[in-house]
């Protein structure tokens, strides 16, 4: 069995199915996973998310997947940038949907020193820290606090991490650390503005989290950066989100050989522009 790791899909169904093809993936016998944002942007994200759930494929929570999970629930209107209509009008969308929230924040991949994760782990956190600040969020989202959650999710602060902090703004700083992360400031502070590379923020005091981190045992495997395009100066940081839906590549890793293929973004849609 051979395990693989797609980088984030955004409804990008078409691609994917052509760069498992080539990739050799067999559905019956290999491993898939994703991370996260499986749906929104991208054009079919209903057929997305039913073929990862249907191939058993680990799949770790994205902030387009909470989105998705928050328009479903009437608490945030979709826009009509995440391309959500199709999947949210679907006869089973509440069987979907419910699928989706109990997929897990962070994966530690079995027999291998690796965790799977959206965003990043944040430079605040050890890596077994940070798996137990996964289980505390995984357990609200899977319980009838959800909705209290995802109505106090969308503020930009706490930014700094306080061990002793409880209730909402805990969870909405370990929400923003696995699921927003990219650049930081010196003092471990998270920035939510920049998306761009570590170069085009270079005299702005940001810092990408990686650089921040003290190096783990393990390897961590994140999506979420597509300006990245798929580098990290940190060999145990592995970047495998190429943008697919901005019109880039989708990226696949076997982790059998450390060898990746990529497919270009087909020219059947319109990549969504970056300031929608």
């Amino acid at each position: 069995m051979a395990v693989y790791i797609v980088g984030d899909i955004h409804g990008c169904f078409d691609e994917l199915s052509v760069l498992l093809n080539r990739a050799g993936f067999r559905k019956d016998c290999d491993q898939l996973m994703t991370t996260g944002d499986i749906v929104g942007r991208g054009p079919k994200s209903l057929d997305t998310i039913k073929f990862i759930r249907d191939i058993g494929a680990v799949s770790v929570l994205g902030n387009h997947d909470l989105n998705a999970i928050a328009c479903a629930m009437g608490l945030r209107k979709a826009k009509p940038s995440d391309r959500l209509d199709e999947l949210l009008s679907a006869p089973d969308h509440a069987e979907l949907i419910d699928w989706l929230r109990r997929r897990p924040v962070m994966y530690r991949l079995a027999g291998k020193d690796a965790v799977l994760v959206h965003a990043g782990v944040s430079p605040s956190w050890s890596v077994a820290e940070a798996e137990s600040r996964a289980r505390e969020l995984e357990e609200v989202l899977r319980s009838d606090k959800i909705g209290w959650l995802l109505s106090n999710m969308y503020y930009d602060e706490p930014d700094l991490w306080d061990p002793s902090s409880t209730g909402i703004k805990r969870l909405r700083y370990i929400v923003s650390a696995f699921t927003r992360m990219r650049m930081c400031y010196a003092d471990e502070r998270l920035d939510f503005l920049s998306k761009y590379t570590p170069e085009d923020s270079a005299g702005t005091g940001l810092i990408p989290w990686y650089d921040l981190s003290l190096k783990p045992a393990e390897t961590v495997y994140f999506g979420h950066w597509a300006a990245l395009q798929g580098k990290s100066d940190k060999k145990w940081a592995v970047a495998l989100d190429t943008g697919c839906v901005w019109g880039g590549k989708l990226t696949i890793l076997n982790l059998d050989n450390c060898q990746k293929s990529a497919v270009k973004a087909f020219s059947t849609y319109k990549p969504i522009s970056k300031k929608q």
